[in-house]
């Protein structure tokens, strides 16, 4: 396949794409399915300048396309040799059977859980990820990722320091709460604050009461952590009714 070819094809599918997206995401969306769906692995790409030239958009924005589809190892590049494809090795032999999994897992997944479609409209909890400011993103990280900064790459106590001191400025600031550093814990998402809660608040066999309906991840938190759960009915006129429980 010659370098017209390759050109060729990119523009008709960066064509393709909704007009909605960025350009960047536009990039990204016809290269991968150019590479997954007809260009062979190994294909070395035309110059930057070319691609950029034939869809209309600037060097650094399909460098930032390229640059993601460097990190999902669909493409590769040397310094030198230019960029080329590479598609994602198929195991040639079946992978084994699925291990037994304990009965705490067991219940977990009799649970409710989040939907196999995630992403597209009107998914919940979902926003419209092809909106997502990536530029400006990687602009950001990139400014943060130096040599001077390199304790973000190493692990701490409770989270980062600089952090947990511009939160508790923040508290003391707009909610009026004095507390010190120690008391302020980074964690990664609502599941890992909810299940560090669970680990040190509550012992297996514990009772949690819990809203119903209630938000399945917790839920599905505390059933891993060994808890019981006791449903607390929500009535429109009443709202939670824990009264019901403190009178058994």
């Amino acid at each position: 396949m010659d370098r017209q070819q390759v050109l060729h094809q990119f523009m008709q599918l960066y064509a393709l794409q909704p007009e909605r997206l960025s350009k960047q995401v536009r990039i990204e969306q016809a290269l991968r399915q150019a590479i997954t769906q007809q260009w062979p692995s190994g294909l070395r790409l035309p110059s930057h300048r070319m691609l950029a030239e034939a869809v209309n958009v600037a060097r650094q924005t399909l460098a930032l396309a390229i640059g993601t589809l460097l990190e999902e190892q669909l493409l590769k590049t040397a310094h030198g040799q230019g960029t080329w494809t590479s598609r994602p090795v198929t195991p040639s032999s079946p992978l084994p059977g699925n291990a037994e999994l304990s009965s705490r897992a067991q219940r977990v997944l009799g649970g409710p859980g989040a939907s196999k479609i995630q992403s597209g409209a009107f998914v919940p909890g979902i926003p419209d990820i092809a909106q997502f400011p990536m530029r400006k993103w990687r602009q950001l990280y990139a400014s943060v990722t130096v040599p001077q900064n390199a304790l973000l790459l190493s692990y701490s106590t409770g989270g980062y320091g600089p952090l947990k001191r511009a939160i508790r400025d923040f508290l003391a600031r707009w909610r009026n709460l004095d507390c010190d550093i120690e008391q302020i814990i980074i964690t990664d998402g609502t599941h890992n604050g909810i299940e560090l809660c669970a680990m040190a608040l509550a012992d297996v066999g514990d009772t949690v009461a819990m809203e119903s309906p209630c938000y399945w991840g917790a839920r599905n938190v505390f059933t891993a952590a060994g808890l019981n759960i006791e449903a607390v009915p929500w009535l429109p006129e009443q709202g939670t009714t824990f009264r019901l429980l403190l009178s058994r």
